[in-house]
């Protein structure tokens, strides 16, 4: 059953029922809204059985029928309580029904008419204070939506990403509609066209970006007529190679214009005049392969564009959605470039000098092509983060730690230990909490940056939490971040003998006669001991 109805009436108890997108309610109501919502029930139906039947009715209708109408998949992405508005009305004038059916009782039940005027305005007062204020109290702070700028700095963002004039591929609402707003509204980067991935399975939006250009900024171009937008529908697929002609040097336009132009690294594919993947299918029909119409269409815009418009997929896509083409997407920001270089493993394929610059945080706001980013409010901790924001957020970590990769690849370790100061300083931790895994990693890359003294800081964070995992489930041995890999590589890298000799001692309780566990008990009680393990046979 769908009990996504009930979670308002869950807020009204005073703790969430099921999955609570937005935290449970700072403090206990103690369900006194609800029980005196039923109460209000009751006496509705025994002052006027035929309009509580017809609230009831209502209750239902608009509440779990909603839901069951809507069949919404679990888990849903965001609160869906503005679907169950109706319901919540109704239950709202249950409670005041309550409320006034204790008063009337108290005016039946007694007799003295200065107690009971008293009585009565006592549990008006009482009600008032238990219900309406009570309520402020404790859900206002996470409602209050006063000073949070994630939407509005995470879109201004994207767009910065994108270079003049360019064409950007978005995944869903989040990374989609507030873009639309700061077009429409604010006027910022009108000149990026948004092709929102979804929305490109569908005819009328193709038709809008081949023919609708409100802010004189070119079109996206396509070679399809109207009547091939209008009959283009999923088609059978199988793996293929797909190949896009690279720009080409002339007379007015040289190599070296070419490699300035995309910021290339190494010209090995431009040199070969062609960027070539393989574009597997994306739906399966029993033994039938196809390919979706978003699909077909990202591979139309790419090879009708012919790298006259920069190209853009936001970081929020998913890889299937990028049609094959990952290893020529590099990132700039909060979105990734089609570009004539290929990636190489094992190496971190951003343009470093565009995306510290976007890593910047920049005063006020630019309608233009402006890098640098904005992460207003991020280290306040008055402000509520749901989880929708804190998941967005981890975006900008990312990028954050891409760029200190980079770095440390080029030795420029004080480059790579400044970009993660400056993540902790943007998106502190205490207020955007991370998991012990991605501390955990941040912890080795101030080691390998050099950078001890912070290292150890982190690492004692992750300590703990990997204490904690490891009282909880001593036997979890198995998970990439399991306890006894990452406390043996903290105490590895900081000396500490007696540790690993203990963490080696609980994973014998598990592995009673692994010989590497034996040999490694021994071999931390012989340095405890300052035997020179390496005489010891």
């Amino acid at each position: 059953a769908n009990i996504a109805p009930f979670n308002g009436i869950g807020n009204i108890i005073g703790k969430l029922i099921g999955v609570n997108f937005a935290g449970e309610a700072k403090d206990s109501l103690f369900g006194i809204p609800f029980l005196l919502g039923l109460l209000g029930i009751y006496f509705h139906f025994r002052k006027d059985w035929k309009m509580a039947a017809v609230f009831m009715i209502m209750f239902i209708l608009m509440g779990h029928l909603t839901a069951f109408y809507q069949n919404q998949q679990q888990p849903q992405p965001r609160e869906r309580d503005y679907f169950y508005v109706g319901a919540f009305f109704v239950y709202a004038i249950w409670i005041s029904i309550g409320l006034r059916g204790l008063i009337d009782l108290i005016q039946d039940k007694v007799k003295s008419v200065s107690v009971r005027n008293a009585a009565a305005y006592a549990v008006l007062a009482v009600g008032i204070v238990l219900v309406p204020v009570k309520m402020l109290q404790a859900n206002y702070f996470t409602h209050d939506r006063s000073n949070n700028w994630v939407p509005w700095d995470y879109s201004y963002n994207l767009l910065q990403s994108c270079a003049p004039n360019s064409v950007l591929f978005t995944n869903g609402d989040n990374d989609t509609f507030p873009l639309w707003y700061l077009q429409d509204v604010e006027g910022v980067r009108r000149d990026v066209k948004i092709a929102n991935l979804s929305l490109l399975n569908t005819e009328w939006y193709i038709s809008q970006l081949k023919n609708n250009d409100p802010y004189k900024v070119g079109t996206v171009k396509l070679r399809l007529s109207d009547q091939q937008i209008k009959e283009i529908r999923p088609i059978q697929w199988s793996p293929r190679n797909i190949t896009v002609p690279l720009p080409t040097p002339n007379s007015t336009v040289s190599f070296s214009d070419i490699m300035q132009q995309f910021g290339l690294r190494d010209t090995t594919v431009l040199k070969q005049g062609a960027i070539s993947w393989t574009m597997n299918p994306t739906l399966n029909y029993g033994n039938v392969q196809a390919v979706r119409v978003q699909d077909l269409m990202v591979k139309e815009i790419v090879e009708a564009n012919n790298w006259e418009r920069p190209i853009y997929f936001a970081v929020t896509c998913s890889e299937d959605s990028k049609i094959g083409l990952s290893d020529y997407l590099r990132m700039e920001g909060m979105a990734f470039r089609l570009v004539p270089e290929k990636r190489k493993s094992n190496d971190e394929f951003i343009e470093p000098n565009v995306l510290k610059a976007n890593l910047t945080e920049t005063v006020g706001y630019s309608k233009n092509y402006q890098p640098g980013f904005k992460f207003r409010g991020l280290n306040d901790s008055t402000i509520f983060f749901d989880d929708n924001h804190k998941r967005m957020v981890q975006n900008y970590r990312n990028a954050f730690l891409r760029l200190t990769l980079y770095y440390i690849g080029q030795g420029q370790n004080d480059l790579a230990v400044n970009t993660l100061d400056a993540m902790e300083e943007k998106l502190p931790n205490k207020l955007l909490s991370m998991d012990y895994g991605l501390l955990y990693e941040i912890s080795n890359l101030y080691l390998r940056a050099g950078a001890k003294d912070k290292f150890n800081r982190y690492s004692g964070e992750v300590e703990k939490l990997a204490l904690a995992k490891l009282e909880k489930d001593p036997k979890d041995v198995q998970s990439y971040y399991n306890p006894y890999r990452i406390l043996i590589d903290i105490y590895e890298a900081q000396g500490r003998n007696d540790k690993l000799l203990e963490v080696w001692q609980k994973l014998e309780t598990i592995f009673p006669d692994d010989p590497n566990v034996k040999a490694n008990i021994q071999k931390y009680r012989n340095l405890i001991q300052g035997i020179d393990t390496s005489k010891v046979k």
